[in-house]
């Protein structure tokens, strides 16, 4: 059961990694914006 789990738990923390290197992404192009406006 371990092994079965193990692939879609690191395949998660995958999906987490690239979900949070996006959100960074985003946030740093909206306070680019920001600034450049304000």
């Amino acid at each position: 059961l371990q092994l079965v789990n193990r692939p879609r738990v690191g395949h998660l923390k995958l999906l987490l990694r690239e979900m949070a290197v996006f959100a960074c992404l985003l946030w740093y192009t909206i306070t680019a914006l920001c600034l450049s406006f304000c």
